[in-house]
């Protein structure tokens, strides 16, 4: 791509998430605040791969649970936890936005901060770590929504050893009963 310098090598699928969010995007003239009028819990169940820019991938699963918005920003709290088939595991809890960028179709950024046990072959240098994502999912006329999320997990250098690692995740979230 014209705008990745040469020296910097990325695996082929890299390219096809770049270009697929860039085709989302372009579909787009800009993402609505999504301010929904009585915007579910949801439970998120989810199946991807971590490690995926290192040379070797690891199956994950996760389960999340997503509050109502709150605030004035419509921040959406969650807890959730994630763990792999190499035994690693992550406990977390973070905030959640989602943008409307067109009728049934969200885009979610995410922040979490949790508790990291390393697994075989997957040490990220701290029990402490920091998980950054972004989602885009289409939402149902029931309130369901799949989703394929990107996440970038890492200790934010509050180690001396912090190599990061990456997730890949399909979801599907289901509404809860309003309160």
């Amino acid at each position: 791509m014209w705008f990745i310098p040469p020296s910097m090598h990325f695996p082929p699928y890299w390219r096809w998430l770049v270009a697929t969010v860039a085709m989302i995007f372009s579909n787009f003239g800009y993402a609505d605040f999504y301010i929904p009028v009585e915007a579910p819990r949801l439970i998120n169940f989810n199946v991807g791969e971590v490690e995926i820019l290192d040379s070797e991938t690891n199956p994950r699963y996760g389960m999340e649970y997503r509050h109502s918005p709150i605030g004035c920003w419509n921040l959406l709290p969650s807890a959730g936890f994630a763990f792999s088939e190499n035994d690693a595991s992550y406990l977390y809890v973070g905030l959640r936005r989602d943008f409307l960028l067109k009728p049934n179709w969200l885009l979610t950024g995410s922040f979490d901060a949790g508790a990291f046990e390393d697994g075989e072959g997957l040490a990220l240098g701290h029990t402490v770590e920091f998980r950054s994502g972004i989602e885009i999912a289409f939402e149902m006329k029931t309130g369901s929504r799949l989703g394929l999320g990107f996440f970038h997990l890492s200790n934010g250098s509050i180690s001396d050893e912090n190599p990061g690692t990456e997730a890949l995740v399909f979801a599907v979230m289901l509404p809860l009963k309003p309160n």
